[in-house]
């Protein structure tokens, strides 16, 4: 099951935050699954499917997808809902992959690792077929409005371990981060958490 739906814009910047100390409870990955567990509807107005799906604790996502792109919205179990969430498009069309990674500390979500499909046919480019994925970490707030927020995106088409990345940046960055921040992006030009300190430390 693809998932398709309009992508949002992100504006991308670079801020220096907290890193996260290592914990003595170890983090550990739990999955969730867009399938046919999760309800679907049309909604009336655009050409756009809403997927609501569960997900670990008291979580729940909500998908919004039409044949451009997608967007995602967590909403707590306080009834909270973050703003729809997407990576910044790369091409004429979108999906989230189906699996979810949720980092947790003692059964407890943190944040999550979506995947994400950027795809423009080659009928459409007059050459190769474009093709692009990109990982975006969420920093899960159920204690406040926010709810949710990207701290960053990590270009999974330039980086042979973006995996490893993105969790890098889920468990050391995610917990000291500011949603007022723009989401950090990772690339062959700023590979790591660590090239990212190292760069803000000459800022």
């Amino acid at each position: 099951m693809i998932v398709w739906a309009r992508a949002g814009l992100a504006v991308l910047g670079l801020s220096l935050v907290a890193v996260w100390p290592a914990m003595a409870q170890p983090v550990t990955t739990v999955y969730s699954r867009i399938d046919d567990t999760c309800s679907e509807r049309a909604l009336p107005d655009d050409p756009v499917v809403e997927i609501r799906c569960g997900a670990p604790g008291p979580w729940q996502i909500i998908l919004q997808a039409s044949d451009h792109g997608a967007s995602v919205t967590y909403q707590s179990g306080r009834g909270l809902s973050s703003q729809p969430l997407s990576p910044p498009s790369r091409a004429l069309f979108g999906a989230f992959h189906t699996v979810i990674e949720w980092r947790e500390i003692v059964g407890q979500p943190f944040a999550t690792i979506h995947r994400y499909y950027h795809d423009t046919p080659s009928e459409m480019t007059g050459g190769e077929t474009q093709a692009y994925q990109t990982l975006m970490v969420t920093a899960l707030r159920p204690e406040t409005a926010e709810t949710a927020c990207v701290v960053a995106f990590v270009d999974a088409s330039s980086l042979g371990d973006a995996n490893a990345v993105a969790r890098d940046v889920a468990d050391r960055l995610s917990r000291g981060w500011d949603c007022a921040l723009d989401p950090i992006w990772f690339d062959a030009d700023l590979p790591s958490v660590d090239a990212y300190i190292a760069r803000m430390g000459h800022h």
